[in-house]
C-alpha cells in the first residue's frame, strides 16, 4: 500500500521515502518564511492510501493512479493550516494513534473524477484540554 501526499503548492506528490522532495518543500517554506513577507505561507495537504503506479523517469520518481488523484482532490478540500485525511488513512491504526490528540471533523464531498461522495477527516490543531467538572 502506498500513502500519497499531495501538496498544492508544489503540485508534486510526496510519498514515504521520497526525502528529497520533502526536504525541498521544507527548505522552501523556511526560505520564504524567514523573510519579512506580509503574505503568510499557507500549505494545503491531502492524504490518501491505496494502490498506485510508481514510474521513474530519469532520476525523478512519480506516482499515478486513482489513489494519487483522490489525494490531490482531497487537498482542494483543505482551507489551509489543516490536513485532509481520507477515511482509508483515518481508519489505519497507526494514523489513528498519531491523530489522537487532534481535533477531527468528519465530512464527505463529491470530488472531481470520482463517482460517489468521498468520506474524509479534517484534521485541525491540538484539542483544547478541558478542566475536570466537579459534580459534587
Amino acid at each position: 500500500m502506498c500513502r500519497v501526499c499531495s501538496w498544492i503548492w508544489y503540485g508534486n506528490h510526496i510519498a514515504p521515502g521520497n526525502n528529497r522532495r520533502s526536504q525541498a518543500a521544507r527548505s522552501e517554506c523556511q526560505r520564504l518564511g524567514g523573510g519579512k513577507s506580509a503574505t503568510p505561507i499557507v500549505l494545503k495537504l491531502g492524504l490518501h492510501a491505496g494502490s498506485c503506479i510508481a514510474v521513474t523517469t530519469g532520476d525523478v520518481l512519480d506516482y499515478f493512479g486513482a489513489t494519487v488523484n483522490i489525494a490531490a482532490r482531497l487537498e482542494h478540500q483543505c482551507r489551509g493550516g489543516e490536513v485532509i485525511v481520507s477515511e482509508a488513512v483515518a481508519k489505519d491504526a497507526a494514523a489513528g494513534a498519531a491523530l489522537a490528540d487532534r481535533t477531527l471533523l468528519e465530512e464527505s464531498a463529491m470530488l472531481r473524477g470520482v463517482s460517489a461522495p468521498v468520506r474524509f477527516v479534517r484534521v485541525e490543531g491540538l484539542r483544547r484540554t478541558r478542566l475536570p467538572v466537579d459534580e459534587g
